[in-house]
């Protein structure tokens, strides 16, 4: 599933700040360079993935507490 970065919570930005930035790339190896790089991209993404699932779970909840409690209401 894609998602579109502007339909996220801002919350969700926060989390490269929340991860931290690399704070040593060795300026030697152009390559372990580039794979540091990468393996930071995703785990952010990753990150961002599971704060989306977590996010939705509770949406999810939030809607079913609210159904329930409009049955309740028109019972």
């Amino acid at each position: 599933m894609q998602v579109f970065y502007t339909c996220l919570p801002k919350v969700f930005d926060q989390s490269e700040d929340f991860i931290g930035s690399i704070g040593y790339l060795p300026l030697n190896n152009s390559q372990c360079r580039i794979d540091m790089k990468n393996k930071h991209h995703r785990l952010i993404q990753e990150a961002k993935r599971a704060w989306l699932s977590i996010y939705l779970c509770m949406y999810e909840h939030h809607i079913q507490i609210q159904q329930q409690q409009h049955e309740y209401i028109c019972i």
